[in-house]
Order: C-alpha cells, then structure tokens, then sequence
C-alpha cells in the first residue's frame, strides 16, 4: 500500500505499521535507508499515526540498515 494514500484515507481510524521494504535493508545502502524512513515519516506520521517496521522477517539483512531505520525513526520522527 502506499502510505501516502494509506494515511490519507485511514489516518483519522487507526496508525500505519510498516512501510520499510524488506529489500532496502537487505540491498540498499545506510543512505537509500535514511531516506525511505524519512520520506515514510514525512507521508504518514502525522498525529502520531505510524509505527516503522518491515513487514518481513528481518532475515539476511544488512545490520546496518536495520541500525540507520532506528536511528532515523528516533530522530528524525520527533521532528
């Protein structure tokens, strides 16, 4: 789903989970990482209404990835 669209037509209901894909953490870079965490930020997290997360196991994925998706989530997302 598209969390711009996700969030504009449930974001009043409920809050968004996920939204990383599964093949950036395995195959991005740090920087491909950053920047899809703060673009889901910036598309969905309005009023509280998103949680990150990948919708995959976080199996055969680049540890610091998984590392960058929480440190972007915890700085950037209290912007």
């Amino acid at each position: 789903m598209d969390t711009l669209w996700g969030a504009g037509q449930f974001g009043d209901l409920c809050c968004l989970y996920g939204g990383v894909k599964w093949h950036t953490l395995a195959r991005g870079t740090r920087e491909q990482t950053v920047d899809e965490v703060k673009k889901l930020i910036d598309d969905a997290a309005a009023g509280g209404g998103l949680i990150i997360g990948v919708s995959h196991p976080l199996e055969d994925v680049k540890r610091e990835n998984v590392e960058a998706m929480f440190e972007t989530a915890r700085s950037y997302g209290k912007k």
